[in-house]
């Protein structure tokens, strides 16, 4: 994705734009969209809006392109909840990929179902004032910064991974590792994918947010005698880690066949959020930001994730669980302590669900 036109915003009456850009109200009759003259690749969306924050209420005040508002009438944006980033000052790096561009500082805005509810200033320049350029052997940690700042414009706050139950102890006391890191350690767990379609047997099969529940529903009904956990994993194995994106699941032929290095880095991970073609708008879908577009979307970490890097350990209910009590004590005595919560909804369907029942299980 290249560079991407930034949204205007009026904060106490100042006009300035934010690097961030608010879903439309779905099906909303007061806005009409009308047909594009053209498409230009630095707005791919298609149109601009303009926002306002009036008494810590944001408004949709106006719009330019694709669609144009019906009536000159602010619109709330109750629909809306997550975190808006505003740029100030200089620019510290000009990256030709989406809102990634640093700025001396950002303005975060923290909104709850069209409220404001937080406001935070963050100094960029810390993080560099020990280079005055970008050189190659900054590169990575340009990329990093680049990667964690596009998550949290998002409101990412964890990746997921779903086992068996018995695999718990091993992953709590070891970490997670890929299938050929685990025979090479001499470590036993059950696997549930033999063929690994995706030809990387050697990565840790995650998600962004909300696990892959096409494949999780699949392997629980062909393993009713099973019980299951949700791992949550701190979003730092993101861009701490060598990580594969893939915009659907990572076994379709489409996906394997596309070259790694096309599937790794900033761009690849942008891709992920981005409208599919052949896919309803995500305004439409209602997805929020930070979930894939994708229910299958996937990350292939490549390298281990270690204990501490788990932030908690998820179950639907505490009966389906048969030896709930070993498992729960484990958990508990693990190093770091982790929670174990009940959470049915990382066992559910997204609810975007209806659109998605339909294409391939991968």
């Amino acid at each position: 994705m290249t560079y991407q036109v930034h949204e205007k915003i009026v904060i106490e009456g100042k006009m300035t734009s934010m690097a961030f850009c608010p879903p439309l109200p779905n099906n909303d009759s007061r806005i009409l969209e009308v047909p594009p003259k053209f498409i230009s690749s630095a707005c791919w969306r298609g149109y601009q809006g303009t926002w306002e924050i009036k008494n810590r209420r944001l408004f949709l005040i106006g719009i330019d392109g694709r669609y144009q508002f019906r009536e000159n009438t602010p619109i709330f944006a109750e629909w809306f909840s997550g975190t808006l980033i505003v740029p100030e000052g200089s620019i510290l790096e000009y990256v030709h990929g989406g809102f990634s561009t640093v700025y001396e500082h950002e303005l975060h805005i923290t909104i709850k179902d069209g409220k404001a509810i937080a406001f935070s200033k963050i100094d960029n320049r810390s993080k560099f004032e020990d280079t005055e350029c970008l050189t190659v052997k900054d590169s990575s940690k340009w990329l990093s910064f680049s990667m964690q700042r596009f998550l949290a414009s998002r409101g990412v706050e964890h990746v997921v991974h779903f086992t068996r139950a018995e695999n718990l102890p091993s992953i709590l006391q070891h970490g997670l590792y890929g299938r050929n890191s685990l025979k090479t350690a001499g470590i036993q767990t059950a696997v549930n994918d033999y063929y690994r379609f995706d030809y990387l047997p050697d990565a840790i099969c995650c998600s962004i947010s909300f696990p892959n529940y096409k494949m999780f529903y699949r392997l629980r009904q062909e393993n009713p005698g099973t019980d299951w956990v949700v791992l949550r994993v701190k979003p730092q194995v993101l861009w701490e880690k060598n990580c594969v994106f893939c915009v659907e699941n990572a076994a379709t032929r489409a996906v394997a066949q596309t070259p790694l290095q096309q599937r790794i880095g900033l761009d690849a991970l942008q891709r992920l959020f981005s409208d599919i073609d052949t896919a309803p708008p995500r305004s439409e879908l209602r997805i929020p930001d930070f979930y894939p577009t994708h229910p299958q979307a996937e990350v292939l970490i490549m390298d281990k994730i270690e204990p501490d890097m788990i932030l908690d350990v998820l179950v639907d209910q505490k009966e389906r669980i048969r030896d709930h009590k070993r498992l729960s004590k484990i958990v508990h005595d693990c190093v770091g302590g982790k929670e174990f919560c009940y959470d049915k909804s990382y066992f559910d369907a997204r609810m975007d669900y209806v659109y998605w029942r339909g294409t391939q299980i991968g």
